[in-house]
């Protein structure tokens, strides 16, 4: 610690947020409530506006937007299969199954955007059964590009049109295929994020409490991660409904865990100098002074790497990464700027009275 920078500006900075503690607070308190209430949570701005996880131009994409130009359909990516599957063999029954699916799927022009119905036709026949004669394969075409919110919302209607058709006794369907699989990851995404952040929360609260062995010094890291995310979510949630960031659930996913992360250390950092800074025995506003002076230039060189490297992911075209740096390069930029003003004050509060002090 010895010989760490000491930067005069933050540390003036430092001084004035002491001095202004409970209004650095406030204005913090209220960002994050009032960006809350505005703003439609993330997760909704995600279902409705995730982009597409293949690039447009890939091959693949190109070819089967051709041949749907060539055969007179929409034109889709979002190819898949529905497999009805019957161990005593395909009957009449699974047959009139098969063409009263066909018929809803073909009168819901808003979700499939074509059938390739090789079974009903005699001569194509042989190719939809399999050579057991069990089972029988249809192949659909969803809207929307494979992996966006569209596609997603395709293959739920789907789903639906299948159970409400109420299949015969013994006959199985399955909706299978790159749009289905995508769907189900998603959704099980979505349920262990939910999971992932609570445990993580959980964790990162038994260490904090083992480590200062003082409840009140290990909430400053949580209050200010949890101020961090009610800050930054709203943000990239507002920024990718008006178009100008690209979201999906990979968005929530990483950026939520480099932001618990990263918000968690630069706390810490700021708590550890100001605890060095107590034990050489200097006042309460020096203290908070200098450990926003001598941490500052650590947080904002940390917080410039990891968003120049999450920047750089726009350069890719898999959805995947192009949902993911961005919008997470920013929430990093966002939690520097929590990082740097909400600790300080949290502990110049805190130290007032007595309970932010430095144990053995």
């Amino acid at each position: 610690m010895a010989a760490q920078t000491q930067s005069a500006l933050l540390t003036r900075a430092g001084g004035w947020i002491h001095r202004h503690a409970w209004w650095v607070v406030v204005v913090w308190i209220a960002v994050a409530g009032g960006l809350n209430v505005a703003v439609p949570q993330l997760e909704q701005v995600v279902s409705s506006h995730s982009a597409d996880f293949l690039p447009q131009d890939l091959p693949a994409n190109r070819a089967l937007e051709k041949m749907a130009a060539d055969f007179g359909v929409p034109p889709s990516n979002g190819v898949s299969s529905i497999i009805l599957a019957d161990e005593n063999g395909f009957d009449a029954a699974d047959a009139d199954y098969y063409q009263r699916l066909v018929e809803r799927l073909t009168a819901d022009h808003e979700n499939v955007a074509y059938l390739v119905d090789l079974y009903s036709d005699e001569m194509t026949r042989e190719i939809a059964v399999s050579e057991d004669g069990k089972a029988v394969n249809l192949l659909l075409a969803g809207e929307g590009s494979t992996g966006s919110t569209r596609a997603h919302h395709a293959a739920e209607a789907v789903r639906d049109h299948i159970a409400e058709l109420d299949p015969p006794a013994g006959l199985q369907v399955h909706f299978s295929g790159p749009t289905a699989t995508l769907a189900d990851l998603f959704a099980e995404i979505d349920v262990s994020l939910l999971i992932i952040t609570g445990v993580s929360i959980l964790l990162i609260t038994v260490l904090l409490l083992v480590a200062y062995r003082n409840l009140v010094t290990a909430l400053i890291p949580l209050i200010t991660i949890g101020i961090t995310l009610a800050v930054v979510r709203p943000i990239i949630g507002l920024l990718g409904d008006a178009g100008v960031l690209s979201v999906s659930n990979f968005t929530i996913a990483i950026m939520t865990a480099l932001v618990l992360g990263a918000g968690t250390d630069y706390a810490i950092f700021t708590i550890g100098n100001y605890h060095e800074a107590r034990r050489q025995g200097r006042a309460l506003g020096d203290s908070v002074a200098r450990a926003s002076g001598r941490t500052g230039p650590i947080l904002v060189a940390s917080a410039l790497t990891i968003a120049a490297a999450c920047g750089s992911m726009a350069f890719t075209k898999i959805g995947m990464f192009t949902t993911a740096g961005p919008p997470t390069a920013l929430a990093v930029l966002l939690a520097l700027a929590v990082a740097v003003t909400l600790p300080p004050a949290l502990l110049s509060l805190a130290g007032r009275r007595g309970w932010a002090e430095p144990r053995r």
